[in-house]
């Protein structure tokens, strides 16, 4: 395998922890833990500060890992997440690191079939997933697709 190859199986873990340090390695000085404490917040306000995000809106987190972000939104506003990721292991972590019932997982077949039977979300949203998507331009097309007429 070369370094350019995909290699989703990267992503399967045992842990939260296991994933907290594959989601946001070390960086300089900064540990996975102080990157997860400070970086997190900034994009949580991102979002919310360009989506009109309420207890009634449904967001698909492409690329969800655990669900740091999505657990953030849904302790901010009461919304609704589904988590996409291609790794088993990560979205069953984020079950219990979301701990809400506002909260589900499923994989990329499985929002596709969602789609397919007319499911569509007010808003989507992918933070630092694409560049590790064997095919990012369909991943892209899949959201858009997702998305409510007004989403």
């Amino acid at each position: 395998m070369t370094e350019n190859e995909y290699w989703p199986e990267k992503f399967n873990v045992s842990d939260i922890e296991e994933a907290k340090r594959i989601i946001l390695t070390p960086e300089g000085d900064s540990s996975t833990e102080d990157r997860w404490a400070v970086e997190t917040p900034p994009l949580v306000k991102l979002l919310r500060e360009n989506f009109a995000i309420t207890e009634q809106s449904i967001l698909i987190d492409f690329g969800v890992g655990v669900g740091r972000v999505a657990k953030e939104l849904i302790n901010q506003t009461g919304c609704f997440v589904i988590g996409v990721d291609i790794s088993m292991s990560m979205r069953t972590l984020g079950h219990i690191y979301c701990a809400s019932p506002n909260f589900m997982s499923c994989s990329v077949e499985g929002l596709t079939s969602l789609l397919s039977k007319g499911f569509r979300a007010d808003f989507a949203y992918s933070i630092w997933v694409l560049q590790h998507s064997a095919e990012p331009q369909e991943n892209i097309d899949l959201l858009f697709d997702a998305q409510s007429d007004s989403g």
